[in-house]
C-alpha cells in the first residue's frame, strides 16, 4: 500500500512523541478513508471529504502534516501519485451517491 512509502506506520523503534503519533494516525486514517471501496453511505462521505482534504491542501492539512513530521507538499504529491496510479478512485455508485447527497443537502441548505 502506498502509505508505506510515506512511512505512516508507527515504528516503535523510532522515538516519536505521543502527539506526533496522534497526528500520524490522523494522516493514516485519511489515507485509509480515501481507498474505501464499498457502498456504506457514511464511509463514502468520509472518503469524499478526505479526498478533498488532500486535494485542497488547506492550512489545516499543512499544519497536521507538520505536526506529524511531514512536509505537506510531499504528502500532497504522494497522494496525487496514488490518484494517478488509480489507487484512489471513486466507483460510479459512489459518485452517484455523492452527487445525490450534494443535491439533497443543497435543497436543505446544508454543506456536504
Amino acid at each position: 500500500m502506498e502509505m508505506l512509502e510515506l512511512h505512516l506506520e508507527l515504528d516503535e523503534t523510532t522515538p516519536f512523541s505521543p502527539e506526533q503519533k496522534l497526528w500520524r494516525a490522523v494522516l493514516q486514517r485519511a489515507f485509509e478513508d480515501v481507498i474505501y471501496p464499498g457502498m456504506e453511505r457514511p464511509l463514502i462521505i468520509f472518503k469524499y471529504k478526505a479526498h478533498l482534504w488532500f486535494v485542497e491542501k488547506s492550512d489545516e492539512f499543512c499544519t497536521i502534516c507538520y505536526l506529524a513530521g511531514f512536509d505537506c507538499t510531499y504528502v500532497h504529491q504522494q497522494y496525487q501519485r496514488m490518484v494517478d496510479r488509480e489507487q484512489v478512485y471513486f466507483t460510479q455508485n459512489q459518485i452517484d451517491y455523492i452527487n445525490w447527497r450534494k443535491l439533497y443537502n443543497q435543497k436543505r441548505g446544508i454543506k456536504l
